[in-house]
């Protein structure tokens, strides 16, 4: 835990949820691109599942691209749009609600504080406005303590909203993946490579019996 003046503790959130939108934008970009792969997998072991001459391995391939496609529609529904408005809409939504407004605040103490020490720089001092200057600083120190509070019940709610959003809807997905790819491994142990041979030997035979020529 770090101690922090009010005005750095909202500069350190600025930089907590930077570090956030970028991580969380990239994520779900990522998984978008993810989904373009996967549906080109799917595509490719259809092709596959086309021409393939062995039963049992024609059965397993279709489960692999059943697999593949439910895969991808619980992708769609749990990632790339469930995170567009639970997680990237909640982080556009601390920006406007959460940081903008203490910013506001905390800015205008900076500002102040930089024109305080600016008058006390002067060659000849104004103490008016040197006064003036300090009231104006202790006032908008009081305005950013009294937001303080409810800026930080609602940022740690916040995050703590985000990331549970994001860990529920990428554990969604993720368990429905880990069951759709047990019924694809279900399907490929149950392939008999001996039985592949034996067909092909009877293949093999049917072609010898033929009047090839």
């Amino acid at each position: 835990m770090t101690s922090l003046t009010p005005e750095a503790r909202v500069d350190a959130f600025n930089d907590q949820l930077s570090h956030l939108t970028k991580g969380l934008t990239g994520t779900v970009e990522q998984q978008k691109k993810m989904g373009k792969k996967s549906n080109a997998l799917k595509e490719n072991v259809e092709s596959a599942l086309k021409s393939e001459p062995f039963v049992g391995l024609e059965v397993a391939l279709r489960a692999v691209h059943q697999a593949l496609a439910q895969i991808e529609r619980e992708r769609e529904k749990a990632v790339t749009t469930r995170m567009q408005g639970s997680v990237l809409g909640k982080l556009n939504e601390m920006d406007n609600l959460l940081k903008k407004p203490i910013n506001v605040v905390a800015k205008d103490l900076k500002k102040r504080k930089k024109t305080l020490i600016s008058l006390n720089k002067k060659t000849t001092v104004n103490e008016t406005a040197v006064q003036d200057a300090r009231k104006a600083c202790v006032d908008q120190e009081k305005a950013l303590y009294q937001e303080l509070p409810a800026f930080e019940e609602k940022r740690v709610e916040d995050v703590k909203t985000l990331l549970t959003e994001y860990c529920n809807s990428l554990l969604y997905y993720h368990c429905k993946s880990v069951e759709q790819l047990t019924n694809a491994l279900s399907a490929l142990g149950k392939v008999d490579s001996t039985k592949a041979r034996k067909s092909m030997d009877k293949e093999i035979k049917k072609a010898k019996g033929r009047n090839v020529l």
